[in-house]
């Protein structure tokens, strides 16, 4: 299958081209080697990150305010729903201003949600395999504008075209030329993971790299041995040593044995042919085997609200602003996101892909997110750039709890705040 001339870089990976082109041949390994060990001392010198707790200081009105509304509206959706439970974490300015559970890990259970429960995150994955990719590039392991082959050289697509013009920053942003038909079927039924890497390889690209936009999470999932070519090591290794450890995400990790270990986690739920909400027998399994960058990594509240504060800036000796501008720009247009929006259509709505995160523009304002399904489990991730105001909520049943809990706290929070400046 034979497609007209791939398309030019994004402009964030143009400037990223660009910046590199202008220093030349580039750093030596000694230097690099150097400067690594130079900003390990400057973590350890400026000390670990601290845990998440609620800050104590007085709020901002809007805060305040949009605080009180979520954590009202939360409490009356649950009890109209019947849903499980949930946890909470809002982070507004390089502050935690909320950090909670609610209900129950387990319908029919005493045990309560806290900050510390884990949850199954699902898609939510992806960003934070993408962040992992911020840092390694920033390291100067690898680039995301460099091909996969370069990586991977055992993996040949079948298309000579996509093989040639296939890179890392393709793999993603959805924009590899694959269809994603059939492949999440394959996964559900535990196809092992060489095999769908080999039924990737045969399958012909349905449109031009870099300009066909397909939520594909096998493909997404070839990161993974990117990031272990580059490195000597696992994947899961990386992620721990590179990004969980760095934000004392001690609660966060990315196998089904590290799930089962833990005393503290939420039991998925889904609605039975009664219409009623019950607790599944087990958890999704084959996900962490099959495409665990895409889909299989678990979480706290309290983990991710650190990890929230690393998208707005907060940590610049582990990640700078710099290095996630990129990632937080949009690459490709994905309308598949569009329904999800579908009330604030008078105010006009723009969905996009980046890498490893969703956008929309919905009346000038811009939320970069990200939601999870897997489950019994469906979770929203999402920050407000411009407002440096962020949410995190993990749900243990399959619903739009999640989105809408955080939307009503966007809303609620921009109303306010714009009520706010008309009174000044």
């Amino acid at each position: 299958m034979k497609f007209s001339k791939p398309p030019g870089l994004p402009p964030g990976l143009r400037m990223l081209c660009a910046k590199e082109n202008s220093k030349g041949s580039g750093l030596s390994l000694g230097l690099r080697m150097l400067c690594s060990v130079a900003a390990l001392c400057l973590s350890t010198a400026l000390g670990q990150i601290a845990e998440a707790k609620p800050a104590k200081a007085e709020l901002s009105p809007p805060v305040s305010r949009a605080l009180l509304q979520l954590e009202s509206y939360i409490q009356t959706e649950m009890r109209k729903h019947g849903y499980p439970g949930c946890a909470v974490a809002v982070v507004h300015q390089g502050k935690v201003v909320l950090l909670k559970g609610f209900g129950n890990t387990k319908k029919g259970s005493v045990e309560r949600i806290n900050a510390d429960t884990v949850f199954q995150l699902g898609s939510v994955s992806k960003p934070v395999t993408a962040t992992l990719i911020a840092r390694l590039q920033q390291k100067g392991s690898l680039k995301v504008t460099a091909p996969i082959t370069r990586y991977i050289q055992s993996f040949l697509a079948k298309d000579f075209e996509q093989n040639r013009n296939l890179k890392i920053w393709h793999l993603l942003s959805h924009t590899t030329g694959w269809g994603r038909h059939g492949f999440n079927q394959q996964i559900e039924s535990k196809v092992t993971r060489p095999l769908l890497l080999k039924n990737l390889q045969k399958s012909l690209p349905l449109g031009l790299v870099g300009r066909h936009y397909d939520y594909h999470n096998v493909a997404f999932s070839l990161i993974e041995d990117v990031v272990t070519s580059a490195e000597k090591q696992p994947f899961t290794a990386v992620l721990k040593n590179e990004l969980f450890k760095p934000l004392n995400m001690y609660r966060t990790t990315s196998s089904w044995g590290e799930l089962m270990a833990q005393k503290n986690r939420a039991w998925p739920h889904v609605r039975d042919k009664n219409n009623r909400i019950r607790p599944l027998s087990q958890y999704s399994k084959h996900y962490y085997e099959a495409v665990c960058s895409a889909a299989g990594i678990n979480s706290s509240v309290r983990d991710m609200s650190a990890f929230l504060r690393l998208q707005m800036g907060d940590f610049p000796q582990i990640l700078g602003k710099d290095s996630l501008r990129i990632f937080h720009s949009p690459h490709i247009k994905a309308p598949d996101a569009q329904p999800r929006f579908q009330e604030y259509r008078d105010k006009g709505v723009s969905s996009y892909y980046g890498l490893g995160w969703r956008l929309v523009d919905i009346g000038g304002e811009r939320i970069v997110y990200h939601g999870g399904w897997l489950k019994g489990f469906t979770n929203f991730l999402a920050f407000l750039p411009k407002h440096q105001v962020g949410i995190v909520i993990l749900h243990n049943a399959e619903s739009r709890f999640a989105i809408k809990a955080s939307m009503s706290f966007f809303d609620a929070y921009l109303k306010l705040k714009q009520e706010g400046q008309i009174l000044e």
